[in-house]
């Protein structure tokens, strides 16, 4: 074993080894997850993932780990989830706010295109009365302003869900 080469490496590969910030690093060292540097700046490779490998799947106890450290871990893991979930739940409840079931919008647009073909058919009354009345420029106005009176209609529906 004596005859074994320790292979170091310095602060910025063992960051992107363990992914890793360098602060997260010096924290790990001095709780005794990681050990000491070898030398100034370098990292025995071998036992720094090993340290981090059994920190990140210990169980209750770490080992060379403190009690009030493992504790600490423990809390700050546990408030990390607990974090991700709230994000979690309250992107949910903003899509679910933005969102309709599509059941309520099919038939809010049902109910509109069954208007719009009422007032399609209203519209032709009237233009037939117009066109039996008066002149093309007559007509125009009438048609022109009965379809601005639907797409106005159309632009200004609001489709609610019901909850």
């Amino acid at each position: 074993m004596g005859d074994q080469k320790i292979i170091t490496v310095g602060i910025t590969d063992l960051c992107e080894m363990l992914d890793l910030t360098r602060s997260r690093i010096g924290q790990l060292v001095k709780m005794g997850v990681i050990p000491k540097p070898v030398s100034r700046g370098r990292y025995d490779v071998e036992a720094s993932v090993q340290g981090y490998i059994n920190f990140l799947t210990a169980g209750v106890s770490l080992k060379g780990v403190k009690q009030q450290q493992n504790e600490e871990y423990w809390f700050y893991r546990t408030k990390l989830m607990k974090n991700r979930a709230d994000i979690a739940e309250m992107k949910l409840h903003r899509l679910s706010q933005s969102l309709i079931p599509a059941d309520e919008a099919l038939q809010t647009w049902a109910i509109l295109v069954d208007h719009w073909t009422k007032r399609a058919e209203e519209m032709l009354d009237c233009s037939e009365a117009a066109f039996n009345a008066g002149s093309i420029r007559e007509v125009n106005a009438i048609l022109t302003s009965e379809i601005h009176a639907m797409l106005n209609d159309f632009a200004n529906t609001e489709i609610r869900s019901a909850n």
